[in-house]
């Protein structure tokens, strides 16, 4: 488990990435690609998603309420059993 809380981590390139059970509470991503990221269980807590690139980013069983996305198509991400607040 990768605990990345904090960490600025903008225009990344995270495609395809391991992040399960990752701790990101207050990381910045913005700009960042996770397409094809496993987020399945991450804490993103207050995480700044703005402008992600998540095309087929699975996100199961994840709260994703508390996080901001703006600027972020969602159509082709696996949201089964996440939260959506």
């Amino acid at each position: 488990m990768a605990n990345l809380a904090g960490t600025n981590l903008s225009d990344i390139n995270l495609i395809g990435a391991d992040l399960r059970y990752a701790d990101l509470t207050e990381v910045d991503l913005t700009g960042a690609n996770l397409s094809r990221a496993n987020l399945t269980r991450a804490n993103l807590a207050q995480a700044n998603l703005n402008r992600v690139t998540l095309a087929y980013a699975i996100f199961e069983n994840t709260d994703i309420s508390d996080i901001s996305l703006m600027g972020v198509d969602l159509s082709q991400v696996d949201l089964h059993c996440a939260v959506l607040r």
